[in-house]
């Protein structure tokens, strides 16, 4: 999460609220009771694209 928390310029306590919101898809690798969780870069650009304002805004 790290990772996608850097990409995105927020800290991972972010991350894990919009994944646990169900907004960004994650992939879970191994077994038992903790699991790595893992972001596609694509479904992450997916989650990017969709918070992007149109019109007015502009990108800082």
């Amino acid at each position: 999460m790290t990772e996608a928390a850097t990409a995105l310029g927020v800290k991972k306590d972010y991350v894990y609220a919009v994944i646990r919101d169900g907004d960004l898809p994650v992939i879970y690798l191994g077994r038992g009771s903790r699991p790595v969780m893992r972001v596609r870069p694509s479904d992450l650009q997916r989650f990017i694209d969709s918070r992007r304002l149109e019109g007015g805004a502009h990108d800082d």
